[in-house]
């Protein structure tokens, strides 16, 4: 199953191609533990091996960059893949969170995009969900899911939203799993034409 085809290539929204500044201050920096179950998945492809540490959520570096390329061109199709470009402007910005879950060596098993959007609704946007094939059914796509509504709680976000490609049944699934109710349906939102849907999620702060 695969996970975080919710949207176009970042920056690259209809007649708009990507452009934006990195920001100064790193997204991700350091090691943070946001969860902290432990894990045992196998690997294939780059360096990926089941000698696997633990299933932590922690914030990416700068210089996993070409680590999350590889998680994504294992993931998903071409046109949904960042370009390098677009990776050293995410791990830069101080409206972005990356989050991952780390195998052996530099392989990254799986990642959540997560955005940060101070409007009259603060909202954070779970932007891109990858789980490489080797660790998918391993609870991995709801590990990092869980964490990145945590740190929007944290940030002070009021809402969680998402956009989900029609025919992708499994990640509708995991929204619908999580709480998020499914709302308009997006005409031709992605890059070949397909529809999306977007989903939405109240986030309550305790």
């Amino acid at each position: 199953m695969r996970h975080g085809r919710f949207a176009r290539p970042f920056g690259e929204a209809k007649g708009k191609p990507f452009q934006r500044r990195a920001g100064r201050h790193g997204a991700a920096q350091g090691h943070q533990d946001l969860s902290a179950p432990p894990g045992l998945p196998g690997g294939r492809g780059f360096r990926y091996s089941c000698a696997v540490i633990s299933h932590r959520v922690v914030a990416a570096r700068k210089a996993d960059g070409p680590a999350l390329r590889r998680l994504e061109e294992a993931c998903f199709a071409a046109e949904d893949v960042f370009k390098p470009r677009q990776f050293r402007y995410l791990l830069g910005s101080p409206t972005c969170r990356v989050l991952v879950v780390r195998g052996a060596g530099k392989a990254i098993l799986a990642e959540v995009v997560a955005l940060l959007r101070h409007s009259s609704i603060p909202s954070g946007r779970i932007y891109k969900i990858a789980v490489h094939p080797s660790a998918q059914g391993r609870g991995l796509a709801r590990r990092l899911l869980d964490a990145a509504e945590r740190l929007f709680r944290r940030q002070g976000m009021r809402m969680s939203v998402a956009e989900v490609r029609i025919g992708n049944a499994g990640s509708r699934a995991l929204f619908e799993r999580c709480g998020y109710v499914a709302g308009e349906t997006l005409p031709a939102y992605y890059p070949n034409g397909e529809d999306g849907l977007k989903f939405r999620k109240p986030l309550s702060h305790r």
